[in-house]
C-alpha cells in the first residue's frame, strides 16, 4: 500500500517493478498474480481430458480437430559446441516479441554421452513453437530466439 493509501498492482518482471522497488517512500511492494487472459478460440480447435491411473505411465488418445485458425511455425534446431562429455546439460530456448516480450519457452535436460574427448558439436533436438496469427495472410512480424545452455553437474 501506498503513503496516500492506494494500491498499485503491477507484474513482478515488469520494469515498473525495479522502479517501485526502489522507491524510497514504498516499504513494502505487494505483488499480485495478474489474471490468465482468456484464450481466443483459435488457440485451442480441440480439447480433451486426458487421466491417469495410479502407476498408469502411458496414453494414447485419437483426437480429431477441425482447422480454423492459421498461425505461424517456428522450428528450431540446437546445435552445442565444444561440450564436455560425461555431463548433464540442460537447454532452454526462448522467444521474444519485437517488443522484447517473451512469448513462448521450451527447455530440456540432456546428457553428453560417455568418453574421455571433448564434443565438438552436439545436437540438441528441435523446439518446435506456434503463434496465433488474426489473419489469413499475415504480415511481416520477427521474434527474436535466445537459447540458453547449463551444465548442470561439475
Amino acid at each position: 500500500m501506498l503513503m496516500d493509501g492506494s494500491e498499485k498492482i503491477i507484474k513482478v518482471n515488469s520494469p515498473l517493478y525495479e522502479e517501485f522497488a526502489a522507491d524510497e517512500y514504498i516499504s513494502e511492494v505487494i505483488t499480485t498474480a495478474v489474471p490468465t487472459p482468456t484464450p481466443c478460440p483459435c488457440c485451442f480447435s480441440t480439447e480433451r481430458r486426458v487421466d491417469y491411473d495410479k502407476c498408469e505411465l502411458v496414453a494414447e488418445e485419437n483426437i480429431e480437430a477441425t482447422v480454423n485458425c492459421v498461425g505461424r511455425f517456428l522450428d528450431v534446431a540446437v546445435t552445442l559446441r565444444n561440450i564436455c562429455p560425461n555431463k548433464l546439460v540442460a537447454i532452454g530456448v526462448l522467444v521474444y516479441d519485437e517488443q522484447n516480450r517473451l512469448l513462448s519457452f521450451k527447455v530440456c535436460r540432456l546428457f553428453t554421452g560417455n568418453g574421455p574427448n571433448c564434443i565438438p558439436s552436439l545436437s540438441a533436438g528441435r523446439f518446435c513453437f506456434v503463434f496465433d496469427e488474426n489473419y489469413s495472410c499475415p504480415g511481416p512480424r520477427t521474434f527474436t530466439v535466445r537459447v540458453v545452455s547449463n551444465y548442470l553437474e561439475r
